[in-house]
């Protein structure tokens, strides 16, 4: 169990990671499309639209294998530290809140990729937490 437990929850992690990337790519595809000047650097960023699905889909498979790493930790019984039980309530809490914002009301994309930078900073807090 504890193997599982640890796998899919640094899959969470890694899928967060890379809808943070994407939202960092979205915001520097943005900016250069504001300005009209397309250095060489925008000209290798996918299309914002395509970032911008990425980031959604990637949030989606982060809060799905953080859900299936929370109950394989319940399932298997295993001695979790209280602060890190606490972080992870509050990433679902936040993860489910904005994907409830994404798909229910809508939500820009220059805001969709601050809040996935966010959740990703947000969610690297459980390794400075000690046993």
């Amino acid at each position: 169990w504890v193997t599982a437990h640890v796998g899919v929850a640094m899959m969470s992690y890694g899928a967060g990671g890379l809808a943070a990337a994407a939202g960092v790519a979205f915001c520097m595809q943005d900016a250069c499309l504001k300005r009209r000047q397309i250095p060489g650097t925008c000209r290798l960023l996918p299309p914002i639209r395509t970032l911008e699905t990425s980031m959604k889909r990637l949030l989606l498979v982060a809060f799905v294998l953080l859900l299936a790493g929370e109950w394989l930790g319940w399932q298997g019984n295993l001695p979790i530290h209280t602060a890190k039980t606490v972080i992870v309530i509050l990433l679902t809490l936040g993860y489910s809140v904005l994907l409830w914002l994404i798909y229910r009301r809508g939500m820009p994309g220059r805001a969709l990729a601050y809040c996935c930078v966010v959740l990703f900073l947000a969610s690297m807090s459980i390794f400075l937490v000690s046993r």
